[in-house]
C-alpha cells in the first residue's frame, strides 16, 4: 500500500503507510525499510515544493523572467527518487532557464542537500564500489556515474567558495581543557593514474595538535589534485596553518608549538 501524505493547517506534514510483516525478521525489516523510504521520499518531495514560487514573474539582474509552467522532474533523495512539479523560468530574450526551487533548496545535480552530503562523504572515505554498496544497505540504488558526478559537483562548489568561507576550530575539536603542546605538520604525495595524462602526483597534507602526553587532539586534512608546481596545494596548507594558529591562540591553549614537517 502506497504511503499517504497530507499537509496540515500549521504547515506540518503527516505521512502514514502500512506494511505487512513477513515470515522472518530480516524480511520484515527489509519490507519496513522499503516502505519507510517511500514515505520519506514523498515527504522530501513536499519539502522541496515549499521552496518553489507561485509562478509569478520574477526579476533577476534587472531582467524579468516568466514561468514556462509547472513541469515535473525527478529528484534524488537519500530515500530514493521523487517526482516534483516545479516552475522553470526564462526571460523574453531566451537563453538559459532558471529554477527557483532548485536554487533555494540548494539542489546539486538533482540531488537534495543531504544526499549530496552523504555522497561526497562516502567517496572521501571509501571507493565508489563500497559507497554504492553502502547506499544499497539503506535501500538506495545509485549509479556509479551519477555518484561520481555528484561528488565532483560538491567539490567544485567547495573549491569555488573556499576563499570566502572562514572557520575556526571549535574548542571541542581542539580538546577543550587540554593544553596544546605540539603542532605536527606533514606533507606527502602519491601517484595516481589519470586516463588522459598517465600517472600524476596527488598532494596530501595534515595539521595535527597534540597535548602534553602526546595524545592527538585534532587533525586537519588537506589534498589537491595534480598540478605543476604545487602552488595551489601549498597555498591551501598556508591557509590552514593560519586558521589553526588563530584557533588555538583564541582559546589560549598553546604553550609551546613545535613543527615537524614531512616535506
Amino acid at each position: 500500500m502506497a504511503p499517504d501524505i497530507q499537509r496540515n493547517p500549521d504547515n506540518s506534514i503527516t505521512v502514514s503507510f502500512t506494511f505487512k510483516p513477513a515470515g522472518s525478521m530480516l524480511e520484515s525489516e527489509l519490507n519496513l525499510q522499503a516502505m519507510s523510504n517511500q514515505a520519506n521520499a514523498l515527504a522530501a518531495g513536499e519539502c522541496l515544493k515549499g521552496f518553489d514560487t507561485d509562478g509569478s514573474p520574477i526579476v533577476i539582474g534587472g531582467r524579468t523572467f516568466t514561468s514556462k509552467g509547472s513541469e515535473p522532474k525527478n529528484y534524488q533523495t537519500p530515500y530514493g527518487p521523487v517526482s516534483v512539479r516545479r516552475h522553470v523560468y526564462q526571460s523574453s530574450f531566451g537563453g538559459a532557464t532558471y529554477c527557483p526551487m532548485e536554487f533555494c533548496a540548494r539542489v546539486v545535480r538533482t540531488a537534495t542537500p543531504l544526499l549530496a552530503k552523504q555522497a561526497s562523504f562516502k567517496l572521501a572515505v571509501m571507493n565508489s564500489n563500497n559507497a554504492i554498496a553502502d547506499f544499497r544497505q539503506s535501500g538506495l540504488k545509485i549509479a556509479r556515474s551519477y555518484l561520481m558526478n555528484l561528488a565532483a559537483d560538491v567539490a567544485s562548489i567547495v573549491a569555488e567558495k573556499q576563499d570566502d568561507w572562514q572557520y575556526v576550530p571549535s574548542t571541542e575539536e581542539l580538546g577543550f581543557g587540554k593544553r596544546v603542546k605540539t603542532v605536527s605538520l606533514g606533507v606527502d604525495g602519491t601517484c595516481s593514474l589519470f586516463c588522459a595524462e598517465g600517472y600524476r602526483e596527488v598532494m596530501v597534507g595534515t595539521l595535527a595538535l597534540y597535548d602534553e602526553d602526546g595524545r592527538r587532539l585534532n587533525t586537519t586534512y588537506v589534498a589537491q589534485a595534480p598540478e605543476y608546481g604545487k602552488e595551489t596545494f601549498f597555498a591551501k596548507m598556508d591557509r590552514e596553518v593560519e586558521i589553526m594558529k588563530g584557533g588555538v591562540t583564541e582559546i589560549g591553549c598553546v604553550t609551546n608549538m613545535r613543527l615537524f614537517s614531512g616535506i
